[in-house]
């Protein structure tokens, strides 16, 4: 899978994936609420992506 992504998403300096907007990472395919932020890579396993977000996260109210 990694060798699909764009280029531009690794960092040229570790040679592994750079931390991703969520443009960027919904664009890979993954599918989640709203809310959450990628913060980190598992370097052992860099297929391995780490996303967070607030226990009390409350997704905008659309109108």
């Amino acid at each position: 899978m990694l060798k699909k992504i764009p280029a531009d998403y690794f960092d040229s300096s570790k040679g592994t994936l750079k931390l991703l907007w969520e443009e960027e990472w919904r664009a890979l395919g993954i599918t989640q609420s709203l809310g959450w932020e990628h913060y980190e890579v598992h370097e052992p396993e860099p297929h391995i992506l780490l996303f967070k977000r607030p226990l009390n996260y409350q997704p905008p109210v659309s109108q």
